[in-house]
């Protein structure tokens, strides 16, 4: 996802591995860059479909950890992106190092539910 929240990509490159994508078209185009994405932080931008857009992700990638970010078009659009598979939602992420911990610590809660254990080599795409 385009993101101009580069401060938010540098503090989370102190904890994972990121990749800066323009579209969910690229990552899909690219198997290897696919099949090593653990975290997805998704740019509400525009006139974006959120819901539908992680809709798409969750049929690519079922275990997909899913933060939104920015601005959204309405409450009902998040609600509705959250019943698709969202995590979380970060309306205004000024502090890229506050949300960079919470993302991570988000993504370790999921991970632990879901498998038991923590995997150590997260992978985070903006």
């Amino acid at each position: 996802m385009l993101s101009a929240d580069w401060g938010l990509i540098a503090a989370l490159k102190r904890r994972h591995q990121v990749t800066v994508a323009e579209s969910v078209q690229m990552l899909q185009s690219n198997p290897l860059l696919s099949s090593s994405i653990d975290v997805m932080a998704l740019e509400c931008a525009g006139d974006m479909r959120i819901a539908e857009t992680v809709r798409r992700l969750r049929a690519w990638q079922p275990e997909l950890c899913i933060v939104l970010v920015g601005k959204a078009p309405s409450q009902n659009e998040i609600a509705e992106a959250f019943r698709e598979g969202a995590l979380d939602f970060f309306s205004d992420p000024t502090d890229g190092e506050l949300l960079a911990e919470r993302v991570h610590s988000l993504c370790r809660r999921y991970r632990r539910s879901r498998y038991g254990r923590v995997s150590a080599g997260s992978d985070a795409v903006l």
